[in-house]
């Protein structure tokens, strides 16, 4: 009913229009500052699992390592690695460090000036439709653009080593990291000065980068006004204006920390965004635009993320009151007007609407047939109640009417009390589970269950996992049994045998009774 139309939507983008970012191979200071004063729409983020805070949110854009003085830029631009989407429905792109510090992303991003793709990092695969994504020395993800909205779910691995470890890495940087040292042919010396009397003080890396950090939170304003200029902006910003946005911070921090011969590069992404509590999405816009450092850690191997910019720092805050709530409530409808129509599927949604149309065909069908049985039957019970074919007759036809009555009476109670009886056995859910195992064709209800059950017990699938590989990993035959059965009945488009349901009912069971004793 309602078409799937590229980048329709209440206000989407028309006629190719995109949301100017900022993000390129090459960015010159003060650029984020303008991006900044833009409230548009950039990606809406669906965050999985209760546990995942939705606020203060780092989605990493590009990494940049070489600065001269007014703007940064690349060293390799031309290194990417491809990864193809194959069989399997995520692309894997890195190796998660564990299982606890997974989270899940659904994006809905907006038609945007670049191919960047926006994820928490660090991104460890994704599920998308596009066919091929490209990762850079830098860690950043592109894509084909197609200048329409697009969706894709990232699982990234937000694990870092703890601050003990990370304050004994101090081994020494090796050839492949010597761009990340890299200066400006001439800069001001007070750079040096100034961040050999805040780092040396501290005996690690970690502690040294910490101490920058807070200095420029502690002792620089923020202001989106372009105030610092001149052949060296930085230091102008330092020891002059002494106010910036955050693209002046992160370039100050990453500056200091490499005459102190810390290997560092700055990020742009977005930070933060406005929760939205009616779509259950977090909606980020252009003034979320955000730069901050990477410092690495060769021991660790680890690049950690450090912001220097004050925590006064502020995106433009949404509406209030009445108007915010009305805001909101069109927020949530553009949401859920991109999630189910614009990001839907276009196979999944000719899917939906046959089965839909053939369901109500055939109920329309049935019921016509068997509305009109029933008025045959009531008309040829009328006439012979009314005697129209003798007083024997009509007498007979009532007979019948008053037996059905009381029979249906006594059948319903007879049914109240024996369903009562039964209740106490768990007849009604075996009876359940035993169908729904028999008939629901995608098998995804009795799997769903096995899935549950483990989840309590501590074993939960990961997105990147296939079901078999689950069910190997678990150790148990009957798991690994029931996945059998789960792919032959979701994929191959068969049924379950009656004796497949009870022996999948009773291991489900079985697993239940553990949970609850």
């Amino acid at each position: 009913m309602l078409p799937r139309v590229g980048g329709a939507g209440f206000g989407g983008k028309q006629g190719g229009m995109n949301t100017q970012t900022g993000f390129s191979d090459l960015v010159r200071l003060g650029g984020i500052g303008r991006i900044q004063q833009n409230n548009e729409v950039v990606m809406r983020v669906k965050l999985e699992g209760d546990s995942v805070e939705q606020g203060g949110l780092y989605f990493r854009g590009t990494a940049l390592d070489t600065f001269d003085n007014q703007a940064w830029s690349r060293a390799r631009t031309g290194t990417k690695e491809p990864y193809v989407r194959g069989e399997r429905e995520f692309i894997q792109i890195d190796q998660p460090a564990g299982r606890d510090s997974l989270s899940i992303q659904t994006i809905y991003l907006e038609p945007l000036d670049t191919a960047v793709l926006f994820a928490l990092p660090k991104a460890v695969a994704v599920q998308s439709s596009f066919p091929l994504i490209e990762k850079d020395t830098y860690g950043a993800l592109t894509f084909r653009r197609n200048y329409e909205r697009v969706s894709y779910k990232v699982l990234s691995d937000r694990s870092l080593p703890d601050k003990a470890r990370l304050r004994l890495d101090n081994n020494a940087y090796g050839p492949e990291s010597q761009n990340y040292l890299q200066l400006p042919a001439s800069y001001d010396r007070r750079i040096f000065d100034l961040a050999y009397s805040i780092a040396s003080k501290e005996k690690n890396r970690y502690d040294r980068a910490v101490a920058v950090e807070k200095y420029l939170q502690n002792n620089l304003g923020y202001t989106l006004e372009q105030k610092a200029s001149g052949d060296e902006p930085v230091a102008d910003f330092l020891f002059n204006v002494r106010e910036g946005h955050c693209e002046y911070f992160a370039t100050a921090m990453a500056v200091m920390l490499r005459t102190q011969g810390i290997a560092t590069r700055i990020v742009n992404g977005f930070h933060g965004g406005e929760y939205n509590e009616t779509s259950a999405m977090t909606v980020v816009r252009a003034s979320n635009a955000h730069s901050w450092v990477e410092v690495y850690f060769p021991k660790e191997n680890v690049w950690v993320p450090f912001d220097p910019t004050p925590f006064s720092y502020e995106a433009a805050s949404a509406s209030t009151g009445i108007v915010g709530q009305f805001n909101e409530y069109v927020e949530a409808l553009e949401a859920i007007w991109i999630q189910y129509f614009v990001a839907f599927d276009n196979q999944e949604q000719r899917s939906l609407v046959k089965t839909l149309r053939n369901g109500l065909v055939d109920y329309q069908a049935r019921s016509t047939l068997y509305l009109t049985h029933a008025q045959d039957i009531l008309a040829e019970w009328w006439k012979d109640a009314r005697g129209d074919k003798g007083m024997q007759s009509s007498l007979a036809a009532i007979g019948y009417a008053v037996a059905y009555i009381v029979g249906g009476v006594l059948g319903i109670l007879l049914l109240v009390w024996v369903g009562q009886k039964i209740a106490k056995i768990n007849f009604w859910r075996r009876m359940r589970n035993r169908v729904s195992l028999q008939r629901r064709d995608s098998g995804v209800e009795f799997y769903e269950r096995m899935q549950q059950s483990l989840a309590k017990k501590g074993m939960s699938r990961q997105p990147f996992e296939t079901p078999l590989e689950f069910a190997f990993g678990v150790g148990s035959a009957e798991v690994v049994s029931i996945t059998e059965k789960y792919n032959r009945v979701r994929f191959g488009d068969e049924a379950l045998s009656p004796d497949e349901a009870d022996e999948i009912e009773d291991f489900l069971e079985r697993l239940e009774e553990k949970e609850t004793g």
